[in-house]
């Protein structure tokens, strides 16, 4: 479909490259790249026991515009342990005649760990988004990857009022394919909101985990434990190989991303050992 690849219009050519490694014991960067807008604060450890580096990306543009493409490659060498997220919300504003996108590839080294939870996605009205992410893990790699959109700015009544949002993620196991996601939301097009769609919900998050250690008994306390959550509507399944897929619908972003921290705290304790710790934003 036209206008669904990322923007030939000129705008900012976002990118950033980290490759991470291990140094007495703690995580750090060994190699950094960056161009304006995108760039990371000064990392720190929330859990000195385990030597995780925590990483914020930064964007001091505000948001997207159209002709915007940002690029975020990471890798993680072997035994590396990484937290990323973003410093807020994503805003993608009003694209009149192309689109904004992102394009993201994490690699994942043996016996690394990748947890990856940006803050929420807003596409205002009139926007139109492309996001695509590749995840490709080696042998005892473990990762966590979530995404959060809202409907736009819903006390402006931009509820489900942008042109389009589409967001691939693949994933693969030594080279082998074991998730193909690929969602397209077009609002005028098709009422989000109808049967079988979002219906009565305005906010969906995603959590993707990946690990040899994932089984179904996993999958069966993340699901029991989310469907009992209120003000949310959750699913959770196995991929093809070592992974799960959890699916959240809400009414705010609060309870979406309540969620996403109550399946990631669950699924963390049983495949690393470790609770969440407390993320600082402020």
């Amino acid at each position: 479909m036209p206008g669904l690849e990322f923007s030939p219009l000129p705008g900012k050519r976002g990118e950033l490259r980290l490759r991470l490694g291990l140094k007495n014991g703690r995580t750090i960067i060994k190699e950094v790249y960056n161009q304006v807008p995108l760039k990371v604060a000064k990392p720190f450890y929330l859990e000195p026991g385990s030597g995780e580096i925590f990483i914020y990306q930064m964007n001091p543009a505000g948001g997207m515009v159209q002709g915007d493409n940002y690029y975020q490659t990471v890798e993680l060498e072997k035994g590396a342990q990484a937290f990323l997220t973003t410093q807020s919300a994503t805003k993608i504003y009003r694209s009149p005649d192309s689109s904004a996108g992102q394009f993201n590839v994490f690699k994942v080294g043996e016996e690394a760990l990748l947890e990856y939870f940006p803050d929420p996605v807003i596409p205002f009205a009139g926007s139109r988004f492309v996001n695509e992410t590749e995840i490709h893990l080696a042998a005892g790699a473990t990762a966590f990857v979530a995404e959060i959109v809202t409907p736009g700015r819903v006390r402006r009544g931009e509820t489900f009022k942008y042109e389009f949002y589409r967001s691939k993620t693949k994933a693969f196991w030594e080279g082998e394919i074991i998730l193909w996601d690929n969602w397209l939301l077009m609002p005028e097009q098709k009422d989000t909101r109808s049967l079988g769609g979002f219906e009565d919900y305005t906010h969906q998050g995603n959590l993707f985990i990946f690990s040899e250690k994932v089984e179904q008994n996993l999958v069966d306390q993340l699901h029991e434990k989310l469907t009992g959550l209120p003000q949310v509507l959750a699913g959770a399944s196995l991929t093809v190989k070592n992974g799960i897929a959890i699916r959240l619908l809400g009414y705010r972003a609060v309870d979406v991303e309540n969620a996403v921290m109550i399946g990631w705290d669950l699924a963390r304790q049983e495949l690393i050992g470790r609770s969440k710790p407390r993320i600082r934003k402020y």
